[in-house]
């Protein structure tokens, strides 16, 4: 059972979710590989604070969330360290 925050959009691949939790302006990562049991593993603000949606890569390694807001940001994450996730840009 999830009750930590309303997920928009999650993107879930190789025992880990990354989840677009729009009204805390944040995406989070987890690690589900031994559901039903979950840990966050990271919770990253956004560029515009609304995060809308999340996409990674095959490898686990970038990750790529929008903003559903006016003038809305693009931002591509380093995710390869889940517990910290580094922006390498926005646009």
């Amino acid at each position: 059972t999830w009750n930590d925050a309303y997920v928009h959009d999650l993107h879930a691949q190789n025992g880990y979710a990354y989840l677009a939790c729009i009204y805390v302006g944040e995406f989070w990562i987890l690690d589900v590989s031994a559901l039903p049991a979950m840990t966050v593993l990271s919770r990253t603000r956004t560029p515009g604070a609304f995060c809308h949606n999340t996409g990674v890569s095959a490898d686990d390694r970038v990750a790529v969330t929008t903003d559903e807001s006016s003038g809305g940001r693009l931002a591509i994450w380093d995710v390869a360290d889940k517990r910290n996730p580094v922006k390498l840009s926005e646009y």
